[in-house]
């Protein structure tokens, strides 16, 4: 691509250079700004299913006899400290995206670069640990005769949630073990956010179904 001033005159090699740097700038940002829009609407669609399960599960509480009896109702203590700690896994998320916004690509060593991974491991094993207290509490309501619907759309909840938590977590892990060799950086931060953000997902989605499946038999 040939660059002309406003007299159609040639620019300087420096002209040239200045204005490519700038034309790649602009392309940059924009395809930050898509990549973050097309993930929004993509999280958007996506939590209707979640909604749609929570729909269903409030209508059916409406039926009588539908609710678990008090021997059949869940536990709600382990639930509720897996919870908070997806809560904290999400915000150690978040601590380890801005760290590496704030980490200079042409240092070298990157600073910081030891804070960004121990953030993210933090994030990871607090979100393992959900993810193992929770499988335990799938099976933790009996389906019976009297319970059995309600056995079942408390294990579908949990039970997708998991796959999201799985999925996302595998994409964090991938995340820590690609960017050990310092690529990601101020420039060089979408994989982390977009992630991060993706993990923001699992963590509003499962405050949802907490809602639901657990505030009731905190009392």
């Amino acid at each position: 691509m040939q660059y002309v001033n406003r007299d159609r005159k040639p620019l300087t090699r420096q002209e040239k250079e200045k204005r490519e740097a700038e034309r790649l700038e602009r392309e940059a940002e924009m395809r930050l700004k898509n990549n973050r829009l097309g993930l929004t609407i993509f999280q958007g669609s996506w939590i209707l299913v979640f909604v749609c399960l929570l729909v269903v599960y409030w209508f059916m509480g409406y039926q009588p006899g539908w609710r678990p009896t008090a021997e059949q109702a869940p536990n709600a203590l382990l639930p509720t400290i897996a919870t908070i700690g997806l809560v904290l896994s999400g915000w150690f998320a978040r601590r380890a995206w801005k760290t590496v916004e704030a980490i200079d690509p042409d240092e070298k060593p990157k600073r910081n670069l030891a804070q960004w991974s121990l953030n993210w491991r933090i994030a990871i094993a607090l979100g393992a640990a959900f993810f193992v207290v929770m499988m335990s509490q799938y099976f933790a309501v009996p389906v019976s005769n009297d319970g059995e619907q309600f056995g079942y759309i408390y294990r579908l909840m949990i039970g997708y949630h998991a796959i999201h938590a799985i999925a996302i977590g595998w994409m964090m892990v991938q995340i820590l073990r690609v960017g050990a060799d310092g690529r990601y950086h101020a420039e060089n931060s979408w994989a982390v956010e977009g992630t991060t953000k993706l993990w923001y997902f699992v963590v509003v989605a499962w405050l949802m179904f907490y809602v639901v499946l657990y505030l009731p038999y905190l009392a």
